[in-house]
């Protein structure tokens, strides 16, 4: 995962690696494509869990005032039938996640709703690393990031608009090595 230096001759480990992924071969829009997902093991890690149902998510919301977190997985789904909203995401610490629903883009690129209209998100974070994976897996985006190590793990889901929310659950994660 390390994009800084290249990690290039060290003689131990002293890099950072993905969450572990599952791969499979799907069609999608008559075409394969290779799928990319976080394991379900992952689930062994939940510490806390926090769960928003059905709902409507204006500009001004605060879904995550009271969570702070910087080790947890995110799970959530959105419909964008007759969506007004112009751009939505999430921010953690100081980067910005952001989906804009007229270009169909995500973190720079290309991605089209589900044939239902609806988007998928499901974002792994460690506070070194940053991973998106976007309806179930054809997209995929693994970044190391240098999160503010001042900021307490804030999280903040914005809208520009008026943004239908299908479901949402947050996953506290503990340390593998606890």
């Amino acid at each position: 995962m390390d994009h800084w230096n290249g990690g290039l001759g060290e003689k131990s480990w002293e890099r950072n690696a993905t969450f572990p992924v599952s791969l499979q071969l799907v069609t999608s829009e008559g075409k394969m494509r290779v799928t990319r997902t976080p394991i379900r093991e992952i689930a062994l890690l939940y510490n806390r869990s926090h769960h928003w149902e059905p709902q409507i998510v204006l500009p001004d919301n605060n879904l995550f005032k009271e969570i702070h977190s910087k080790t947890f997985e995110l799970i959530a789904e959105f419909d964008l039938n007759g969506s007004d909203v112009g751009s939505f995401g999430f921010q953690v610490a100081n980067k910005k996640i952001a989906y804009h629903v007229q270009s169909q883009v995500l973190l720079d690129e290309a991605l089209a709703p589900t044939p239902e209209g609806h988007l998928k998100l499901h974002i792994l974070v460690d506070w070194g690393q940053l991973e998106v994976f976007a309806n179930d897996g054809l997209f995929s985006y693994a970044e190391e990031y240098a999160f503010s190590p001042d900021n307490p793990g804030d999280i903040r889901l914005f809208t520009d608009g008026s943004l239908r929310l299908i479901f949402m659950t947050l996953n506290e994660l503990s340390g593998i090595w606890d």
